[in-house]
């Protein structure tokens, strides 16, 4: 298929001017990388590049070219993109950093209740947790002087002679050791030398006297 000469003079100059359209897309998408550099950002941002610049050029070849992608247009293309970024990249450049950072600022604008917000709430979730955790240890203190005071209410009392008293609830209670009684081991006391040497006396009158 044969073309006029105009008409691929008219192809190649807007092969030309696609060629600065991706030189713009290129220095919009590195502004942004350049305002938040980070290696996730910048691998993002060359894949978007060369999916944008892939789809425009084959839709130009779609129909500018008649689905035909010639040599020339090709070579238009790149020429285009090294007149851009040789003339007026700084410049597009410096305008895009610009308004980069006015959007930032006007996202922060607007954003500033939404993280102010944030932070009440995350505040307000701490002082929760502390209080909670303070009456926690309260109540866990609180049942352990419980304890401690029942146990104590249900220990026997002692006297002053080391004898256990009667408790309040009417049990019997012995004391340590009296004569002819039993102590607290439950072993028979004994008794005192005094009645020993009584019965000694005893048993040998009963004796004469037979």
């Amino acid at each position: 298929m044969t073309q006029s000469v105009s008409l691929q003079l008219t192809q190649f100059v807007n092969s030309i001017l696609l060629g600065f359209a991706v030189g713009i897309l290129y220095d919009l998408l590195r502004a942004l990388r350049a305002r938040r550099a980070s290696a996730f950002l910048t691998a993002l941002l060359d894949i978007l590049f060369w999916l944008l610049a892939a789809g425009a050029l084959f839709g130009f070849a779609m129909q500018v070219g008649f689905g035909e992608l010639r040599i020339f247009m090709a070579a238009g293309a790149a020429g285009g993109g090294v007149i851009y970024f040789c003339s007026m990249s700084r410049f597009f450049f410096r305008f895009f950093v610009f308004g980069v950072d006015l959007l930032v600022k006007f996202l922060k604008i607007v954003l500033f209740p939404i993280h102010m917000l944030k932070i009440l709430l995350k505040k307000g979730a701490e002082n929760a947790k502390n209080i909670f955790l303070y009456y926690r240890k309260w109540y866990k203190i609180m049942r352990h002087e419980r304890t401690r005071s029942s146990s104590r209410d249900h220990r026997p009392k002692s006297g002053r002679d080391g004898a256990v008293r009667e408790d309040q609830k009417g049990k019997p209670y012995h004391k340590d050791r009296y004569p002819g009684g039993i102590d607290l081991r439950g072993h028979i006391a004994s008794q005192s030398p005094g009645s020993d040497t009584k019965r000694r006396r005893g048993k040998g009158a009963s004796g004469k006297t037979d």
